[in-house]
C-alpha cells in the first residue's frame, strides 16, 4: 500500500468513526432525550445513557480533531495534501482546500474543543468557557462531516481507492431503534396487567 493510499484509508477510518459517533450522539442526545426520556430514564440503564453520550461526543471531537492533525507524520489533511502534490494531483489539493475554506471556523473550533477539554484539561478554564469559545453548532459539525465525506469520495475516485464509507443514517437508526425496544420493554409489564 502506497503512502497516499495508507493515508487515505487512515482519514477515511477517523471520518467513519467521526460520522457514527455524531450519528449515536445526536440520537440520544436529541432525539432521544426528546422522544424516549422515559426508557432512557429508567434506572436500570440511566447510567449507561449519561456516560454513552457523552462518550460518543468526546470520541466524535477526538475522531474529527485526528483528521486536521497539524502533524507531517500522521495521517490527516496536511500530509493527504502533500502526497497528493507529489503524486502530480494538485488539481485535488485546491479542490480540498476550496471546499474547505468555509469550513475554517468549524475546524479551529473542533481542534480548540479536542485541545482545551477532551486531550487535555485548560487549567485556567472550565469545560462551559472552552465551549463558549469555540462555539459550533451540531449543524455545522454534521455538514463538516459531509464535505469531508464528499472530498474523500473525489479523491478516492481519482486516485482509484475502493472507498467504503458509511454514508447512511443506519448509527442514528440503529440508536432510535434501540431506544423503542427499550421503551417499548419499559412499558409492556404495565400493558399486561
Amino acid at each position: 500500500m502506497s503512502n497516499l493510499s495508507k493515508t487515505v484509508s487512515d482519514i477515511e477510518d477517523s471520518l467513519n468513526k467521526a460520522y457514527a459517533y455524531f450519528e449515536v450522539w445526536w440520537a440520544l442526545d436529541h432525539t432521544g432525550i426528546k422522544n424516549h426520556h422515559a426508557a432512557m430514564n429508567e434506572l436500570d440503564y440511566v447510567d449507561f445513557f449519561h456516560t454513552t453520550i457523552t462518550a460518543h461526543y468526546q470520541c466524535m471531537f477526538t475522531s474529527l480533531s485526528k483528521i486536521f492533525d497539524r502533524a507531517e507524520d500522521l495521517s490527516g489533511i496536511k500530509k493527504l495534501k502533500f502526497l497528493l502534490n507529489e503524486a502530480g494531483q494538485g488539481d485535488l489539493v485546491k479542490h480540498l482546500e476550496n471546499n474547505l475554506k468555509i469550513h475554517e471556523p468549524v475546524i479551529k473550533a473542533v481542534k480548540g474543543i479536542r485541545d482545551q477539554s477532551i486531550a487535555h484539561k485548560k487549567g485556567a478554564k472550565n469545560v462551559r468557557q472552552i465551549y463558549s469559545e469555540n462555539g459550533v453548532t451540531p449543524n455545522q459539525i454534521r455538514d463538516l462531516i459531509h464535505e469531508l465525506i464528499n472530498i474523500m469520495i473525489t479523491i478516492s475516485n481519482k486516485i482509484n481507492f475502493s472507498w467504503s464509507l458509511y454514508a447512511t443514517n443506519r448509527f442514528e437508526n440503529a440508536t432510535l431503534n434501540l431506544l423503542q425496544k427499550l421503551e417499548h420493554n419499559t412499558y409492556e409489564p404495565y400493558l399486561r396487567q
